[in-house]
């Protein structure tokens, strides 16, 4: 810096354009004239500007510098007086003294807070509010306290999120506080909260189990708290933690927040999707009405991308996310171990003979229920191919829970006679063109029953390669009848009879025109 005795830093401007050197004893330079002066003028501004620049940079860093030195002086002002007014009260292992006293005495904590600095006593705090709320003069519900637990549960997830090394101590100490202020945060706990939480939990390594099962099952009340759950499934995630929140999920919101995800997703997070929500749900549960649709639009979207019948490559499941799918350009999706074991636990014997045993005390939907689980059915055969006559099998053999169950056949031929498809193919021929060539809109209102007349048609033809005469006639001996009765066989004649000869005689009109995508 050029000081002067005016105080200022700045160098005194020097205008030299007669081309001659300002120092008489500097060697001659060879070029002389207006072209050198222009050149010289030019260096010189330059010279002057890269001066202002870093005079102005060295105050902007010392600026900078100021603030950062007193905000830290200021923090561990801060600190010290918390410090000072917790050793400072009598009763320092119980709770505060009053609902004011505590919340004061967070909100002067998250003033300073750091979580690699302050994330003991963040937890102190906790372990005392927690024996404040637990007595009956200071509840520390309602009012500004939803909002105060919000902070401090975004507390402990940004300090699980930079640990680095296994406290088992401070990890308890801090899980705790952590459940403990998430079940408090009521509707202030947004989705994008629950995606950040999760998200921190389960990149948790070696904690306590315990603990950590709570704090995952904490924010469980919440509907949002489903939300980000769902958003979390559409990647990979470690078995263990799936376990441990299997016992506390409500399918019903877990599937309503899986509704709410982006509807154009890669088959990657589908894949993801299926499988974790597959091991979540787990087999107790598996009979409920939103998971199953949920599995099916699932497994329908994912016919056409994932070979379900392939070897499974066994490594986790991040490691197959990362190195396997993620270079997956073109061509079927593989599956590791764990996709392949939750996928093929869809097909098992007991989930499918007994997939109507739920539907039997609810005969005000059975149509709504035939036709949910007539797409869910017809999925299950588009993607395991391989086990479809099993399939067929199982449902043909019915419930294993009663004896009392219509087999799957007779359902579904119930549910197909109810449909207005059926009744209008049945009763006149020539309004098949009309219903065939309908309109998208119609189209669509009539997949449902079109997917229910597909399902009993699969089925009974399988029937019909295993029944014997006895049975086709209705004679079961006391075992659970599959036949349709003798007297509706005239009417499923008569049905295919009109829908087969129209589909014959007008196969080039029904080609050549612009019809709906198929029902297939």
């Amino acid at each position: 810096m050029y000081q002067t005795f005016s105080g200022t830093s700045r160098r005194p401007r020097q205008v030299n354009l007669s081309g001659r050197p300002s120092n008489p004893f500097a060697a001659s330079s060879p070029a002389g004239g207006p072209q050198s002066a222009i050149a010289s003028a030019q260096q010189d501004r330059i010279a002057r500007q890269h001066q202002r620049d870093r005079i102005q940079a060295s105050a902007r860093i010392q600026r900078v510098w100021r603030g950062h030195s007193a905000r830290r002086r200021t923090f561990q002002t801060w600190r010290t007086i918390w410090d000072n007014l917790e050793e400072g009260r009598g009763n320092a292992d119980g709770g505060y003294a009053s609902e004011d006293d505590s919340l004061r005495q967070l909100r002067r904590m998250l003033l300073f807070y750091q979580p690699k600095a302050d994330v003991w006593r963040l937890t102190w705090y906790g372990m005392r509010q927690v024996a404040t709320a637990s007595q009956a003069a200071t509840p520390c519900v309602g009012g500004p306290w939803p909002r105060a637990y919000l902070r401090v549960a975004r507390a402990c997830v940004s300090a699980l999120r930079i640990r680095n090394q296994k406290d088992e101590e401070l990890d308890r100490m801090l899980l705790n506080t952590l459940s403990f202020a998430a079940r408090r945060c009521g509707d202030t706990f947004t989705a994008k909260d629950a995606i950040a939480y999760y998200e921190g939990l389960t990149a948790l390594k070696d904690a306590p189990s315990e603990p950590l099962q709570g704090a995952l099952l904490a924010p469980l009340m919440s509907a949002q708290a489903y939300v980000g759950l769902a958003v979390l499934l559409a990647g990979p995630l470690d078995p263990t933690m799936l376990n441990l929140l299997r016992s506390s999920v409500d399918t019903g919101a877990l599937c309503d927040g899986l509704g709410q995800l982006p509807e154009r997703q890669s088959a990657r997070s589908r894949l993801w999707l299926l499988g974790n929500l597959v091991c979540l749900v787990g087999p107790a549960k598996s009979s409920s009405p939103s998971y199953i649709i949920a599995v099916a639009r699932l497994l329908g979207s994912l016919a056409e991308d994932v070979d379900f019948d392939s070897a499974p490559i066994d490594v986790d499941n991040v490691s197959f996310d990362s190195d396997v799918l993620s270079r997956v350009g073109t061509g079927l999706l593989p599956l590791n171990t764990f996709l392949q074991t939750q996928t093929t636990s869809l097909i098992d014997q007991d989930s499918i003979r007994n997939l109507l045993v739920r539907d039997q005390t609810n005969t005000g939907t059975v149509t709504n229920d035939a036709q949910l689980l007539a797409g869910y059915a017809l999925t299950l055969l588009r993607c395991f191919p391989r086990r479809a006559d099993d399939i067929r099998m199982w449902l043909y053999l019915g419930p294993t829970r009663s004896t009392t169950d219509l087999g799957a056949t007779r359902y579904f031929w119930s549910a197909s006679k109810s449909t207005s498809v059926f009744s209008t193919i049945w009763q006149n021929s020539r309004s098949v063109i009309g219903l065939l060539k309908a309109s998208a809109q119609s189209a669509t209102e009539q997949r449902d029953d079109w997917t229910v007349i597909l399902v009993f048609l699969e089925l009974y033809t399988f029937l019909l390669k295993i029944m014997d005469d006895e049975e086709f006639m209705g004679k079961s001996d006391g075992r659970r009848s599959s036949a349709i009765p003798t007297n509706d066989v005239a009417e499923l004649v008569t049905f295919l009879k009109n829908l087969g000869f129209t589909l014959y005689f007008n196969a080039s009109e029904l080609n050549g025109a612009d019809t709906p995508a198929s029902y297939a």
